[in-house]
């Protein structure tokens, strides 16, 4: 329960939408123990210690409760390949030394005066839950229906990890990207740390008031929309929304009523992802875009009669059109 709409702002961002301090620091020392297991895998490929790579909402800090889910990437060792570059999502790599049976073991080959091995992305995820499979305490070892990862399921922890094996390729100018499963047994370019660096920079530069909104935003989208609205969409549009401010309000639920405001709309047009390398990822229906724009006038509607309430000190009745906006977990009067 709560006096006034910024106590129960305050309970509603530390007790039902931020993830606790002692959960995220055992979730991350728990991501750390797994990548030591894998990197003492013996039965997979030979790695790139150096270029695993954190990612997803828990890396980029813009996870809401609960934690489900960790992101991994798993470099594997890129001495005996050879890429054969063309677009974004659907790239080719091929075996020089033939020698390296482990790699060879992932290969579909093609017969001609040379013979050519093609390393398949399928095949190396297969490899990946073979060996997982095989650690301590793992519970179970699957493919991810995303077809990028395989998911990992330990019986001491309630969050599973997403595996994901990718191949580092530099550049001489430049940072570099990474290849990933595109589903198809062949590869696609991505960088997460682009996405990472996009958020982060984006928080510094508004006073680190950016993070919050982006977390209260994913969990209206949760509670207005359920699984069919990605959360990478809502965390792009807030970026979005960042980008074109030059402050952000120190109250979180104005933040919020200036986002809905300036986001009416602009769901019936193409959004470009972060890293600038999936091209618009607004895949949407057009009936779902009816749908989450006719939620944002509504809830608009509802946020802007909370304020008002809130400027003659009725805290009660703000209160309670804030609950038609965030549902039962938002903190009552009282």
């Amino acid at each position: 329960m709560a006096k006034t709409v910024n106590g129960a702002f305050s309970y509603f961002m530390s007790e039902i939408v931020n993830l606790a301090k002692e959960r995220t620091q055992k979730a991350r020392d728990s991501r750390d123990a797994v990548i030591d297991k894998i990197n003492g895998l013996t039965d997979f490929l030979k790695l790139d210690k150096s270029r695993h790579l954190y990612f997803g909402s828990f890396a980029r800090r813009t996870k809401i409760r609960p934690i489900d889910d960790i992101d991994i990437m798993i470099c594997i060792d890129s001495t005996d390949l050879m890429l054969s570059i063309s677009g974004n999502s659907d790239i080719q790599i091929t075996l020089k030394n033939t020698v390296n049976t482990a790699l060879k073991a992932c290969c579909d080959s093609t017969y001609g005066y040379y013979s050519t091995y093609i390393l398949n992305s399928n095949k190396v995820k297969n490899r990946l839950k073979a060996a997982l499979s095989g650690l301590h305490d793992c519970r179970k070892a699957e493919l991810h229906s995303n077809q990028e990862a395989v998911t990992l399921e330990y019986s001491t922890y309630e969050w599973n990890f997403d595996i994901v094996p990718c191949i580092y390729v530099s550049e001489y100018f430049g940072q570099g990207y990474y290849l990933i499963p595109n589903g198809k047994g062949n590869w696609k370019k991505t960088d997460p740390r682009r996405d990472r660096d996009k958020v982060t920079n984006e928080n510094r530069r508004l006073e680190g008031k950016l993070l919050d909104l982006i977390r209260l935003v994913k969990y209206w989208g949760r509670i207005s929309f359920g699984s069919w609205m990605p959360s990478y969409l809502l965390e792009t549009l807030v970026i979005n929304y960042g980008k074109n401010r030059t402050s952000l309000n120190d109250y979180i639920d104005l933040r919020f009523i200036d986002f809905l405001t300036w986001v009416q709309g602009k769901i019936y047009g193409s959004i470009y992802d972060m890293k600038d390398m999936q091209g618009n990822i607004n895949n949407l229906t057009l009936d779902q875009k009816y749908k989450f724009n006719n939620v944002v006038q509504q809830d608009l509607q509802n946020s802007n009669i909370a304020f008002e309430f809130e400027k003659k000190q009725d805290h009660k009745q703000a209160i309670e059109y804030w609950l038609k906006v965030f549902g039962m977990h938002f903190p009552i009067f009282g």
